[in-house]
């Protein structure tokens, strides 16, 4: 993005306290505690590139759609069971909003009761495989958030655990991994 591009956002910014960071954005990326890695929040790349930082973020747009066909919030909300992220990153026109792994609204500043709004992509969010972002949950809804309860966080999975409580205690030891203790250990875990 421009400079001048990125001026024209920060001009016509509906978050009066901080015109870097769209309230939309803002809250979406309060959620999911990546609000301060970046420092601008104005368009889904800023908010992505936020988003990985921590967690690992993939488009799921066409995974969730048919042919251009059922390409609306509520439609994308039923297919989101299947699919088993941890979150869902969803934006709309001049908006985005995040559903839980259910498919229910977690954070919405424009809140709809039938929501048709047609979506033009849909990001799912997945912990990192090295376990950084296990346990890290999704915060509670702030004042812009809609009044829906979250969706308990997935428990992650005990080999995973294993792997990083075992590569905690060798950095603590000082003796690192050689590639193939690494194979090993993660073939005899399961990975």
């Amino acid at each position: 993005m421009t400079k001048t591009e990125r001026n024209k956002r920060i001009r016509k910014s509906n978050n009066p306290d901080n015109p870097n960071k769209n309230a939309c954005a803002l809250a979406v990326a309060t959620a999911l505690r990546v609000d301060d890695r970046t420092r601008y929040l104005h368009v889904i790349d800023d908010l992505t590139r936020a988003t990985r930082t921590r967690y690992s973020v993939t488009a799921a747009t066409s995974a969730m759609t048919r042919r251009g066909r059922d390409r609306t919030v509520g439609a994308i909300r039923k297919q989101a069971v299947g699919v088993g992220a941890y979150a869902y990153i969803v934006h709309v026109d001049g908006h985005v909003l995040l559903l839980n792994a259910d498919g229910s609204t977690h954070t919405d500043t424009d809140s709809r009761k039938r929501d048709r709004r047609a979506v033009h992509a849909v990001y799912a969010v997945f912990p990192k495989a090295d376990g950084s972002s296990i346990g890290l949950g999704l915060r509670r809804p702030s004042r812009y958030d809609t009044p829906v309860a979250p969706a308990a966080a997935k428990r992650p999975v005990p080999a995973a655990v294993k792997l990083v409580a075992e590569l905690k205690r060798r950095a603590a030891a000082k003796r690192r991994l050689t590639p193939e203790e690494r194979y090993e250990r993660r073939a005899a875990l399961g990975y």
